[in-house]
């Protein structure tokens, strides 16, 4: 059964665009926590490793087209086969049963003598660095031309693991026993065991980085610029003594809906406003502090969601860079001069990153992991052990054009 629920969750991915840990957690949850694990394992597996997966199924297979449901199949039966110590009797009869489900016998044939020939041969001709990672070429180029091979074989080395469950202690005090610490980042912790959402957010130490770094001086107003899916606007309503100075703003109405649910059970919902970052409705030096935690390609992501390095391409950087700029000159315009605009991004290429602060009166926050780039600093799995995420303190000068 867990190979293959995992192997339906892997097609919905790769055919409707829906992101894998959501889709994991909603066709796991009535599961018993080991299945749920096993599942989960072998959905992020595949997708991590699903360039060398197909190339290989490919090579075996004399059939110019695949049934797409049965491609799912062999896709999570050869990651499993080629990648881990399962036994192989197990995986192969559970991929050839699922098969026949769906096909009939002829499907039951085919899918067992592709993973038989995978069991006994293997990889025949191993992929090259492009393969290995799973990106776009030209995506992976960006980052070798920012850091060198190196540096991102090292990022994309430890993206491959999966990220821990952390957990941010809401108030000082939260009592934390022998929780883990995380990362150097003050109040997150591993997660334990009966968390109250009371007391506690479920959150990556990178965006608590994101909140935490957010300046919240004086009494006047503050804006989360693209605040769904509300996980730093709730952060920031914990660290304000008067939440209501915070006002909550996002493009999408689905996703606002979403996020004041969501920032509901937690105990507070928020102001809302409908509003585009780059056109916003706001009027020039409206707010004291801007946090545009700015929509972007998401590859710091990939620990959570691996298939995000399949789907991005150069385009799509340069399509989210000219987004991001556009926002972060709207969030000039209503910072009130003198005031801060935090402008951050999950995520690591140039373009989206320090790219957009060069020529800004920016800087890195103060007392925080990770290490300087450019006008800011960049937290990652190679890094810090957390998400990638890119963050820049910009001073708002006394004028602003």
């Amino acid at each position: 059964m867990n190979r293959s629920l995992a192997a339906q969750i892997v097609g919905r991915v790769m055919r409707s665009g829906a992101y894998s840990n959501v889709l994991v957690q909603s066709e796991t949850r009535d599961l018993e926590a080991r299945d749920a694990g096993h599942v989960r394992f072998l959905v992020f597996g595949t997708l991590r490793h699903m360039v060398r997966v197909d190339r290989i199924i490919r090579g075996y297979s004399k059939r110019p087209r695949i049934d797409p449901n049965v491609l799912d199949i062999l896709r999570v039966g050869a990651f499993e086969l080629l990648e881990t110590d399962s036994p192989a009797h197990a995986v192969v009869n559970d991929a050839v049963e699922a098969a026949g489900a769906i096909g009939g016998p002829k499907a039951k044939g085919f899918v067992n003598g592709l993973l038989r020939s995978i069991e006994r041969f293997g990889d025949p001709t191993p992929g090259d660095r492009v393969e290995m990672f799973g990106f776009d070429p030209e995506v992976l180029q960006m980052l070798d031309e920012a850091w060198g091979e190196d540096v991102t074989g090292s990022f994309m080395a430890a993206s491959l693991e999966p990220a821990a469950t952390v957990a941010r202690r809401r108030h000082d005090g939260v009592p934390v026993g022998d929780l883990q610490t995380v990362s150097d980042v003050p109040g997150a912790y591993l997660v334990g065991t009966d968390m109250d959402s009371a007391d506690w957010a479920i959150q990556d130490a990178a965006s608590i980085v994101v909140g935490s770094s957010v300046v919240l001086e004086g009494q006047g107003p503050i804006l989360d610029m693209a605040a769904a899916p509300g996980g730093k606007a709730l952060h920031l309503s914990d660290r304000l003594e008067d939440p209501g100075r915070l006002i909550l703003a996002d493009a999408h109405p689905r996703r606002i809906d979403r996020a004041r649910k969501r920032l509901r059970t937690s105990g507070w919902e928020g102001t809302w406003v409908l509003a585009d970052g780059r056109k916003s409705p706001f009027v020039n030096h409206s707010f004291d502090s801007v946090l545009l935690d700015a929509p972007c390609t998401g590859l710091g992501t990939l620990r959570r969601r691996p298939e995000i390095k399949l789907r991005v391409k150069a385009v799509d950087v340069r399509r989210m860079a000219a987004i991001q700029a556009a926002m972060i000159q709207e969030a000039m315009r209503i910072t009130r001069p003198g005031g801060t605009v935090l402008y951050s991004v999950c995520t690591v290429t140039a373009l989206e990153t320090i790219d957009q602060v060069s020529d800004l009166p920016a800087r890195s926050p103060d007392n925080v992991p990770g290490i300087r780039w450019g006008n800011g600093t960049l937290l990652g799995p190679h890094l810090t052990g957390t998400d990638g995420m890119f963050i820049s303190r910009i001073d708002v000068p006394d004028r602003v054009s």
